[in-house]
């Protein structure tokens, strides 16, 4: 580097040179002060983990709304699905219902042969038509069919 000739340059030269020097000088005293550095990584630490905390707290709240809409959806269909379930059974028990109606019928109508025939004296046509234990077996299944839906329903 050539060394300028005229005062003014030189003092200009001069100057900057002290300009620099200083701020030389303030930057290894910077880097000397122990405390302010770590004072600073401090700072910038917490503010790393505030940011990730933030982020955290948002991840979770959309996965709270996440599982909420869910387990709204999810009520739902077994809300429809209970509902599908009801009518099968309400169904059932009409089917049921009917059916043991009919068997009631045919069991009177029995009962009321029976009867007469008891009246005539013809125990002969009695022994030859007994009451079907079909019949008998229908009744009971009727009846514990009717004794099992109600229960469900009263739960």
């Amino acid at each position: 580097m050539s060394t300028p000739s005229d005062p003014a340059d030189l003092r200009a030269e001069i100057a900057r040179t002290r300009g620099e020097l200083g701020e030389t000088a303030a930057a290894l005293a910077a880097k000397a002060d122990v405390p302010a550095r770590v004072q600073e990584s401090a700072a910038e630490a917490k503010r790393r983990a505030a940011a990730k905390v933030t982020a955290a707290r948002q991840k979770a709240a959309v996965k709270a709304d996440d599982a909420k809409q869910k387990a709204d959806e999810v009520g739902h269909a077994v809300a429809a699905k209970a509902g599908e379930v009801t009518q099968a059974a309400a169904a059932k028990a009409g089917e049921v219902a009917v059916k043991a109606g009919e068997i009631r019928e045919r069991a009177a109508a029995e009962a009321a042969a029976t009867k007469e025939q008891l009246q005539n004296g013809d125990v002969t046509a009695l022994a030859r038509r007994p009451l079907p234990v079909g019949v008998l077996a229908g009744i009971a299944a009727a009846v514990a069919a009717a004794v099992v839906i109600r229960r469900r329903r009263h739960r």
